[in-house]
């Protein structure tokens, strides 16, 4: 009984530091993906932008 009590602790706590580990991995992958793909994003950006000013004027002249 008193060595499960021991262990479920430490198993928790292994869980949470991979979780925190993966947490970081995933914040430095998200980081590469962003430098990588940073204008590809702008220009998505861009473009999602003029067809949202392009509607609401259509709709304005409409």
């Amino acid at each position: 009984m008193s060595g499960e009590n021991v262990s479920i602790p430490r198993s928790s706590r292994n869980i949470f530091d991979s979780s925190i580990q993966n947490y970081l991995n995933r914040r430095i992958f998200m980081k590469e993906i962003m430098k990588k793909y940073n204008a590809l994003l702008f220009s998505f950006v861009f473009l999602l932008l003029l067809m949202v000013s392009a509607c609401s004027s259509d709709g304005g002249t409409m």
